[in-house]
């Protein structure tokens, strides 16, 4: 008989649909569907628990805020479909602290508690990884994906504090750090990009992306 596996030793390892790395569940895809499916149960069950609170700001960024910024640089780039699963906990976690019904418009909720949308909270992450990169105060696997452009001649771009981009092939390969990064990074304004410590990038970043999102409410 056939082995559905590979054999070490005496012991027998089947293939599985899905893997458990760094926190992060992985599946064959690459899809995150497994990862975003882990988070929303687990976003979900807090909520539950907290709606039986009456003082639950505190509380909702401990336990589901938190859960939805935890390995969410891993989702850039993904499908909106997905991410609108994530932005319903979100939503579910605002309404919640402002005691709000269900069927209220959710935007001016979010800019009441000053709270970034699910997918500028993924650009939150990656360009705070960029910029750490950049300064040296971020992990060397990543900063080494990162190298500054240098034009062939003199060009206003240089005075940008632009990285360079790299080109891929497969849509999926646009979700790599080394491609995202410097994506995003480039279109930042030089003058958040001339932040001086790491403390005022996050607050310029934040005041930045906020203005972007909310600036037609």
């Amino acid at each position: 008989m056939k082995e559905n596996g590979v054999r070490v030793g005496d012991t027998i390892i089947s293939p599985t649909a899905t893997a458990r790395n760094i926190g992060a569940y992985f599946d064959s895809e690459m899809d995150m569907k497994d990862q975003i499916s882990h988070t929303i149960r687990s976003c979900y069950s807090q909520i539950r628990s907290i709606a039986k609170i009456d003082s639950a700001k505190k509380i909702i960024h401990a336990f589901v805020v938190s859960r939805l910024d935890t390995l969410n640089s891993l989702l850039v780039k993904l499908p909106e479909c997905h991410l609108s699963k994530l932005q319903r906990i979100l939503n579910s976690a605002a309404r919640l602290v402002m005691k709000e019904k269900k069927s209220c418009h959710i935007t001016p909720v979010l800019k009441d508690l000053h709270w970034l949308p699910v997918e500028y909270r993924i650009k939150y992450k990656i360009l705070l990884l960029v910029f750490k990169c950049l300064c040296g105060e971020g992990p060397v696997y990543l900063s080494v994906l990162l190298e500054p452009y240098v034009p062939g001649r003199e060009l206003r771009s240089a005075e940008r504090c632009q990285v360079k981009d790299v080109r891929v092939q497969k849509t999926y390969g646009e979700r790599a750090f080394s491609v995202a990064g410097p994506r995003l990074w480039n279109t930042m304004p030089i003058e958040l990009k001339n932040a001086k410590t790491v403390s005022s990038f996050r607050k310029a970043l934040k005041t930045h992306l906020f203005k972007l999102y909310f600036k037609d409410t």
